[in-house]
């Protein structure tokens, strides 16, 4: 009877035993790289990988795991009474996209150090997950870079405007101008005009500003403030001026001097050939614009008159043209006309006219001026 009462009470123990054992264990949640919140079955722990969750109850977890430019990491898994289950987790990168905007747009758009072979505004699409770094780059301002995290399977978006505060311009030409004693006594509706080369800049070229240097005659010494008209052309060196891209009418403030004038308004951007920029007479002889003696000699103003026996105005260069004293049209003497504008390749720059040679328009009439064109004027001194 003892016995058997010893043999039920060690049922009743073991039995007992296995009605108290525990009904926990132990989550152990890593990931490369570390640094992931973890969820269980939807709902967020708190906790970051690497962690260990000690005495959970037993039973399924959903385990996801999220961290920023990753894609979600999900397993299931189930705990068992005192053991250690382990989720080893190899995260993966996704890709996403970057919506690029720039107030002004058509800015270039690098990529983590490399060009994108975009302008703004763009959709830079395939992009890899996580941090990046996006520059842009807009000639006549500065430079300016933005940090980006770009989720998986999204889109971020990036509004810049660009600043111009630390854009400084630049002189394209060494320009040495020297007022000389010649002008010309053009009539109302007569242009004279430089040509400015804008290859060596690249394009687009944005007009902003513009200026003159006007003086007086002899005879005439008050006048030089005369109104004219500013007036821009397309066309090139083998045409001439071809096609008008605006004017603007305007009066001088100084005489012997570069009057500025801002003539952004006309919104006018060369793609290709090159930008004429002439002067035209509202009023016969008046204003005089003066003429360069100074470097770079550079043989390309033009004018718009009547010559010889045609009946109508037409373009002509100065080429190499005889004034009787030392001075030589095209050569040594030039009109003193300026251009300021928004270059692709170097920003704000100050443009004087380009320096061809003659045999860029070989074959073309010569200008024959009148004698009475050609006077002296008041303030430039003699040329004897």
């Amino acid at each position: 009877m003892k016995k058997l009462l010893l043999a039920l009470g060690a049922v009743v123990l073991v039995f007992g035993m296995v009605v108290c054992q525990p009904s926990t264990g132990d989550l152990a949640v890593n990931s490369t790289p570390a640094g992931a919140t973890i969820w269980l079955n939807d709902t967020t722990t708190n906790q970051t990988t690497n962690h260990v969750f000690t005495t959970i109850e037993v039973g399924t977890y959903d385990v996801k795991l999220v961290l920023d430019g990753y894609a979600d990491y999900t397993e299931t898994v189930e705990v068992k009474a005192n053991e250690t289950v382990t989720v080893d987790a190899q995260l993966q990168t996704g890709q996403g996209s970057i919506q690029v905007n720039s107030t002004p747009d058509g800015a270039a758009i690098t990529l983590d150090g490399e060009s994108t072979g975009e302008v703004t505004d763009a959709l830079i699409e395939d992009v890899e997950s996580g941090e990046h770094t996006v520059e842009l780059s807009l000639a006549g301002f500065a430079d300016t870079s933005v940090s980006v995290t770009v989720p998986v399977d999204e889109t971020v978006t990036l509004d810049v405007i660009l600043d111009t505060s630390d854009v400084v311009p630049i002189e394209v030409i060494n320009d040495e101008d020297t007022p000389v004693d010649l002008g010309f006594r053009l009539k109302a509706g007569q242009r004279i005009a430089v040509m400015v080369e804008l290859e060596a800049i690249n394009y687009p070229f944005t007009l902003t500003e513009a200026c003159y240097v006007p003086t007086g005659w002899e005879d005439d010494p008050d006048n030089w403030d005369a109104e004219c008209d500013l007036v821009f052309f397309t066309g090139s060196a083998q045409s001439g001026p071809a096609t008008e891209a605006g004017r603007k009418s305007v009066s001088a403030t100084q005489e012997l001097e570069a009057n500025w004038f801002d003539v952004s308004d006309l919104n006018i951007t060369v793609e290709s050939g090159a930008l004429f920029f002439a002067v035209e007479n509202k009023v016969d002889d008046n204003p005089v614009i003066a003429m360069d003696g100074g470097s770079p000699l550079h043989h390309l103003s033009w004018m718009y008159s009547i010559f010889g026996t045609d009946t109508d105005p037409s373009w002509s260069p100065f080429d190499n043209i005889n004034t009787g004293s030392f001075y030589e049209l095209g050569d040594t003497v030039d009109a003193m006309l300026r251009v300021k504008g928004l270059a692709a390749a170097a920003g704000y720059v100050t443009l004087t006219p380009a320096k061809i040679g003659p045999d860029t328009y070989e074959g073309w009439p010569k200008v024959q001026l009148p004698a009475e064109m050609m006077v002296k004027t008041y303030h430039c001194g003699s040329s004897d």
